[in-house]
């Protein structure tokens, strides 16, 4: 028995049939409550209950786990930032992150990458909880992090997520046994190593994820397959087949477009096939009419292959039956089908008031398929509508910048949402052929400065014109009288592009 059972014992039974034994108790109890000298034993069994009770409770040291400690964070494998500019990422970071700190902290970030600068450790938490919920924080943040960050994210689930393979760090390469790394990695070492192997050996890099596919994560999958955009091949074929049949319709959207890039594949015979009926050319006296002829159902392989069958509101269902599959078909099937050249095609006459379906079926083919010269034809009649931006995105960025440039003119001068929509069509810095046009406008502003699309575009050139504008920025403020509105703005707008200009000269 145990010193507290004997107790028990001696109280049920009673002190005069059981006498009181304190030797199992432990030791401060036993000697607290057998203290020497002519004692009842009813007392001497009250004291010890009475010391054991709290004893047990809160007498004995808490049993302490066994813990097998983890590796040593490793020395890092970029330079650390300065002081200045560390200084600099702690402001960033310090307050509350609105759009304005949002877009600095990115544009901060893919500044140090670019020049090869890894973070201090007593920035790393914040920077991965920020990354957290901020998608565009997440997409910069993994250059710079180094071998000390990418060791500290992976002792967290939603850090390690972060680790995607889009980021690899520099020196990085792949392990010596990639399937073993497969078979036991978290989820950011496993993205990581897909997206090196997709350069390094693609081949392995399908085999593992094409023997793995059915037990991975929805959310793994969808990010599988956004990792086979960048260096997509037609040997991805049979996976991206396999994509369709997912049960999850997040996976099946993301196959789609991947399949329409790859003109030769089955899927483009099977879109070609649905697709050449909805379209006819007719020549006449005039010129080629092109006429519509929808769908009059849509069958189960069809919605396999990515038709939707319940339209948006306020959309005919024949028409989004009509749109869905003239732009999953290869674009090369238009001119071969009609003989006529993109140009000609996109400004054809569309009888019966088809047209803008049309115009937007081959809007989301050239989207889908990337293709320039289809975006380029449809620009030319629809820049300022509202595919225009979708359209320039396809563009390389130096055709971007100049197509923008030349197209919103005199437009700068005037509020209107489509030309602040191409604007944010092109990324940050913007190309001289852009900014030069951005900037004279800024100099000698027209219109008011309080219109929404125009503070629009304020915000953008406040993140996307290179920093040297801000002297010429800085003397328009000056120009304008006390009261305007422009004075305010221009002022606003020369304060961070030098904050900017700092910024980036921190980390030279």
């Amino acid at each position: 028995m145990t010193g507290w059972e004997d107790l028990t014992a001696t109280a049920l039974l009673g002190t005069a049939r059981r006498a009181v034994d304190l030797t199992g108790l432990p030791e401060p109890v036993a000697v607290a409550a057998g203290a020497p000298g002519d004692r009842d034993p009813a007392t001497t069994l009250l004291d010890a209950a009475a010391l054991a009770v709290p004893y047990r409770r809160a007498g004995r040291r808490p049993a302490v786990p066994a813990v097998t400690p983890g590796e040593a964070a490793p020395d890092d494998d970029v330079p650390e930032i300065g002081p200045a500019a560390s200084a600099r990422l702690a402001s960033l970071t310090s307050v509350p992150q609105g759009p304005t700190e949002r877009l600095l902290l990115v544009e901060w970030l893919g500044a140090a990458a670019a020049a090869g600068r890894g973070l201090p450790p007593r920035a790393l938490p914040v920077l991965l909880d920020l990354a957290t919920r901020d998608a565009g924080v997440a997409a910069t943040l993994g250059p710079v992090l180094g071998s000390r960050g990418r060791w500290l994210a992976a002792y967290r689930p939603d850090w390690a997520r972060l680790l995607t393979a889009g980021d690899p760090a520099p020196g990085d390469g792949v392990p010596a046994d990639p399937a073993a790394l497969w078979a036991t990695g978290v989820t950011g070492e496993r993205r990581t190593l897909f997206a090196r192997l997709r350069t390094a050996d693609p081949d392995l890099a399908r085999e593992l994820l094409t023997g793995s596919w059915g037990r991975e994560t929805v959310e793994d999958r969808e990010a599988f397959l956004d990792a086979l955009a960048p260096t997509l091949s037609p040997a991805d074929e049979p996976l991206l087949e396999t994509a369709l049949d997912d049960r999850r319709t997040s996976v099946r959207e993301r196959a789609v477009p991947l399949l329409q890039r790859l003109p030769g594949s089955a899927y483009a015979r099977r879109a070609a096939e649905r697709a050449r009926p909805v379209v006819l050319a007719r020549t006449e006296r005039s010129g080629t009419t092109l006429a519509v002829a929808p769908p009059a159902a849509v069958d189960r392989a069809a919605v396999r292959d990515g038709v939707r069958v319940k339209p948006p509101l306020g959309t005919g269902e024949r028409a989004w039956w009509a749109r869905q599959v003239v732009a999953a078909a290869p674009l090369s099937l238009w001119p071969a089908l009609t003989g006529l050249p993109v140009e000609r095609l996109v400004r054809s006459e569309v009888a019966d008031g088809w047209r803008d379906v049309l115009l937007g079926a081959w809007t989301d083919a050239a989207v889908a398929q990337r293709d320039r010269a289809w975006a380029r034809a449809l620009l030319g009649v629809a820049a300022f509508g509202p595919d225009g931006p979708r359209l320039v995105r396809v563009l390389d960025r130096g055709d971007r910048a100049g197509y923008v440039a030349a197209a919103v003119g005199d437009h700068l001068h005037r509020p209107s949402h489509a030309t602040t929509d191409l604007l944010a069509a092109c990324p940050g810095p913007w190309p001289d052929v852009l900014a030069d046009r951005v900037a004279a406008w800024l100099v000698r502003p027209a219109g008011p400065a309080d219109d929404w699309t125009v503070r629009e575009r304020l915000r953008l050139a406040a993140h996307r014109l290179p920093v040297h504008h801000a002297a010429a920025l800085s003397a328009a403020a000056a120009r304008q009288a006390g009261d305007s509105p422009w004075r305010a703005a221009l002022s606003a707008l020369s304060d961070t592009l030098s904050f900017r200009h700092d910024m980036l000269e921190e980390l030279r």
